[in-house]
């Protein structure tokens, strides 16, 4: 009996330590490594500074909301991923990041993520301005890693251009709808090389005035090596029936 009472007391007196050391470990300083060089003056940094003063342990930071939402900069659009975090008894904790902007929102399986270049899906946040992609017909879900990497080639290649695309359509197994604003709607084809038809994208919206534009134009076709403006929609739904049969 006594032995089990003073197992229980020693039980005690290890939570109660625990819970003291937990209370008295606070966050003295936040660091931070962006790729291999040190930017504690960074915006991400700065932002992460309220955690000093806080608890140290027993908190996961790499799922924190807070944390998460201070790795994106609104006004730059710019998105940090966590690739380390290093905690010292100290006080001092040490976040090491890479910086991999979104590409691109989708809805999967009811939730909606951002993607990077590298395929990573990471938590939605309203504030970061990319394309939303629609996936009505499970098209880019069926194949993700090949239609994901057609998507990084050409949205790389439009870089700031990318940002005035609005809302991308995977219509079928080659044909994709873009929504440009100020624009009639482009239409590209995955099955083709994504870089040459981006540098096509680029050509006509640099050229091509939004004021200067028919009112009666309704599509700008990509898949051609001469891209053809359309008065007329083509026919998605169709298009889709066609090739889902292919």
């Amino acid at each position: 009996m006594k032995t089990y009472l003073r197992f229980l007391l020693s039980l005690l007196g290890l939570s109660v330590g625990i819970f003291l050391l937990s209370f008295g470990i606070r966050i003295k300083k936040v660091s931070c490594f962006i790729g291999e060089k040190p930017k504690d003056k960074s915006v991400v940094c700065r932002q992460l500074k309220f955690l000093e003063g806080t608890s140290l342990l027993f908190r996961d930071l790499y799922t924190d909301q807070k944390v998460l939402e201070s790795t994106i900069i609104t006004e730059t659009k710019e998105v940090f991923e966590i690739k380390e975090i290093v905690l010292s008894l100290n006080g001092e904790i040490i976040f090491y990041f890479e910086q991999s902007p979104p590409l691109y929102r989708v809805e999967l399986e009811g939730k909606k993520l951002l993607f990077t270049y590298s395929g990573e899906g990471r938590q939605d946040d309203e504030r970061v301005i990319v394309p939303e992609l629609i996936d009505e017909n499970g098209v880019f879900a069926d194949d993700f890693e090949y239609n994901h990497n057609f998507l990084v080639v050409f949205l790389q290649t439009l870089d700031k251009e990318s940002l005035f695309i609005q809302e991308i359509y995977f219509i079928s197994n080659t044909k994709i709808r873009m929504l440009v604003q100020d624009f009639p709607d482009f239409i590209i084809n995955s099955g083709q090389d994504p870089r040459e038809q981006a540098l096509r994208f680029k050509r006509i919206f640099r050229e091509l005035k939004p004021n200067e534009i028919d009112v009666l134009l309704k599509e700008i076709d990509l898949r051609f090596e001469l891209p053809v403006l359309k008065t007329t929609e083509s026919s998605d739904s169709a298009e889709f029936l066609i090739d889902s049969h292919q």
